[in-house]
């Protein structure tokens, strides 16, 4: 069980979440957490890719190392030709599927599909394409 959370949200936002809550028959809480995770998820990256950039800005302050932007170039290439390959060949439920949107974090790759037929969890992830 988890716990309890008070939050002060618009009127609007209350009806709009109970909304969604009845037609996917789940609580509103469930809806709220399923849809919150995904944005916590990607404000924590953007908190860790600025931390990051920020010791390597450091880094660079101090030594003068750094990449060439051939080299960053080449890199989003590479990111880009994989996000292609996999979302080129998304199956789900024994039908190809369009993905909706294509997210790389690391060596992993995620489609984000959108399908009617999907309503409880439409994220999926691969390892690039052999």
């Amino acid at each position: 069980m988890g716990r309890q959370l008070n939050l002060r949200v618009s009127d609007e936002f209350v009806e709009r979440l109970d909304l969604v809550a009845r037609n996917l028959g789940h609580s509103m809480a469930t809806v709220l957490e399923k849809v919150s995770t995904p944005a916590l998820e990607l404000a924590e990256a953007d908190a860790l890719f600025e931390a990051e950039a920020l010791e390597a800005w450091e880094e660079y302050q101090l030594t003068g190392k750094h990449v060439s932007a051939d080299a960053i170039e080449a890199l989003f290439a590479e990111s880009l030709r994989k996000a292609q390959s996999v979302a080129q060949e998304v199956y789900c439920h024994g039908r190809r599927t369009k993905p909706a949107r294509v997210f790389i974090r690391g060596d992993y790759i995620c489609v984000r599909l959108m399908d009617a037929h999907l309503k409880d969890s439409p994220t999926y992830s691969a390892e690039e394409p052999k």
